[in-house]
């Protein structure tokens, strides 16, 4: 590896990694003032797979190798990131244990951020529910790849994403001890530091658990995972609000 870079070059790095260009200068500043340097050799791990999400990383020099281990023994390689590549951002956001290996394939120098430095940026400056916002949706609530599809949250087997909004995901779900078909409604990670929407979101759920009409969706149940509240409601198929008005108009 070559001399180590300046803290301007280190500063430009964290600057281009994806998604910080969204955030001000002032705020990358910020990130950067309580980021360490982290330096590795060939066939260190950078994290293992299992291991507490408890920090994200900027690869600023070096090339790291991604692979998730499986219960059968078997090792799949998921890709090769370089400098200006984030690792570690989807454990950080969700506190849940790593679920991949990250292995220097060489010599390497990177950034790290801990998880209560990132808390305590995420409450001092709200726009870094931006970050939030594109770390998740990258990985959760899009409909063409899905990271939840196929996997068990709270007792519920999710089988695809059906929508996204400002406040939430939704999932369709089944529950795992009966199969009821449910919509599994998951509040938007953005929400995490703004006390007064996540409030919001709570006293919707009890609203809804609190009445029951043929004219209402029935909410089956409420859970935490993944650092953010679930509602398990009734699914209901038809179309959706502007399907509806596209073919038959406002009344």
């Amino acid at each position: 590896m070559t001399d180590r870079p300046t803290p301007t070059a280190l500063r430009d790095t964290l600057a281009r990694a994806h998604p910080f260009p969204l955030l001000s200068d002032e705020i990358v500043d910020a990130f950067f003032e309580r980021m360490s340097t982290r330096s590795l050799d060939a066939g260190e791990h950078l994290v293992r797979q299992g291991d507490p999400g408890d920090a994200l990383f900027v690869v600023v020099e070096g090339d790291v190798r991604i692979d998730v281990s499986h219960p059968d023994g078997k090792t799949n390689h998921v890709a090769d990131v370089g400098p200006g590549s984030v690792v570690g951002e989807m454990a950080l956001v969700t506190r849940q244990p790593r679920t991949a290996d990250a292995v220097a394939r060489g010599p390497a120098l990177v950034l790290e951020l801990k998880s209560a430095d990132f808390d305590a940026l995420a409450l001092e400056h709200p726009e870094v529910g931006v970050v939030l916002t594109e770390i998740v949706s990258e990985r959760l609530g899009t409909a063409a790849a899905d990271s939840f599809g196929g996997k068990e949250v709270g007792g519920h087997l999710i089988q695809r994403c059906v929508g996204r909004g400002g406040m939430a995901v939704v999932y369709e779900a089944n529950e795992v001890e009966s199969g009821r078909r449910v919509a599994l409604k998951m509040m938007n990670h953005r929400l995490l530091f703004h006390a007064g929407a996540k409030a919001r979101f709570q006293r919707e759920a009890d609203l809804l658990m609190a009445i029951e009409h043929p004219g209402v969706t029935r909410v089956h149940a409420r859970f935490e995972a993944f650092r953010t509240s679930f509602l398990a409601m009734e699914f209901c198929d038809g179309p959706s609000l502007d399907e509806f008005l596209e073919e038959r108009g406002a009344c």
